[in-house]
């Protein structure tokens, strides 16, 4: 069984003309039936919530909803989920914004709880350009907690305040919260660094998506300040780069895509590709990258 941790879905107007690899729920659905995945956590694409454009009809709920960030992006992909998922393969994270307004966003979340599934959140802190740590939230956390919700990071390299490192005292702070970090934590030297000789704590997870672009990426930067702030490893073998993160880390690694960013134009490479990937690997720890450790994320499921 394979479950994909990082997926996105939205169908905005107009955005196919402007995103060539935007692609629709359907679209997912199935590409996840083709290659045999079962679950897929989603959650909507981050961009589009700064602006929830109140003009919007076919997305329009109420003022409450449209006035909150995100209000919309994440009442639509309810919708979306309810309108094609009738196998009940995608697992919904609501993204949150940490720079307004969050007892509301909170209260819709709670709501959601009632009637809808809801799987985690998401914090998009590149989207939002705030400090990663800024989850750390006396508002937020105590949700999470008591929701039992595990919480998906977006990081990257190129600002400081978007780096992994620095939201890892507040994992280490709220042991009963799982956190994953997203996209291998673009190899930040720092945050990989702080566990290379020792354990990794039961509640942090990092997803590989979309590994195949995240080291093609990383083989291309060419300034000082992001080559000093990531591994000095060779990113180019991106098989044995695998590998290597596998042999150290195969109890907190968790198979993701990035659908469908995993499919930008000069990126090259597809879903496939990196479903083969796990076929490199014995099938204990393919079971565990692929499976169990997105079953310890989402639940706490220790198989």
């Amino acid at each position: 069984m394979i479950i994909d941790s990082h997926c996105h879905i939205w169908e905005y107007k107009d955005t196919k003309k402007a995103y060539s690899y935007v692609s629709n729920t359907q679209d997912l659905i199935n590409i996840l039936n083709t290659h045999w995945v079962q679950k897929a956590i989603c959650s909507p694409e981050p961009h589009w919530g700064l602006s929830f454009d109140e003009n919007n009809t076919s997305h329009e709920e109420t003022a409450a909803i449209n006035n909150i960030p995100y209000g919309q992006d994440n009442i639509s992909l309810l919708k979306l989920k309810k309108a094609y998922d009738i196998s009940n393969i995608l697992l919904p994270f609501r993204i949150i914004d940490t720079r307004k307004k969050i007892k509301e966003q909170i209260k819709l979340a709670e709501q959601q709880l009632k009637k809808d599934p809801l799987y985690g959140v998401k914090f998009h802190c590149q989207t939002l350009d705030v400090n990663i740590a800024d989850i750390d939230n006396p508002t937020i956390m105590p949700f999470l907690k008591d929701a039992k919700l595990p919480v998906l990071l977006h990081t990257w390299i190129r600002k400081d305040k978007w780096l992994a490192s620095h939201v890892l005292d507040a994992v280490e702070k709220h042991a009963e919260i799982n956190f994953s970090i997203a996209h291998m934590g673009r190899f930040e030297k720092k945050f990989w660094d702080r566990y290379d000789k020792n354990w990794m704590p039961w509640n942090l997870f990092i997803d590989t998506s979309p590994f195949y672009a995240i080291c093609n990426l990383s083989a291309s930067y060419k300034d000082k300040e992001r080559l000093e702030r990531i591994l000095d490893i060779n990113y180019k073998n991106t098989e044995d780069c695998f590998k290597m993160f596998v042999e150290k880390y195969k109890e907190n690694l968790m198979r993701g895509s990035d659908y469908p960013y995993i499919s930008y134009p000069e990126y090259q490479w597809s879903y496939k590709e990196n479903i083969d990937l796990l076929n490199t690997l014995d099938e204990e720890t393919k079971w565990k990258i692929s499976y169990r450790n997105t079953l310890k994320f989402l639940w706490n499921n220790i198989v």
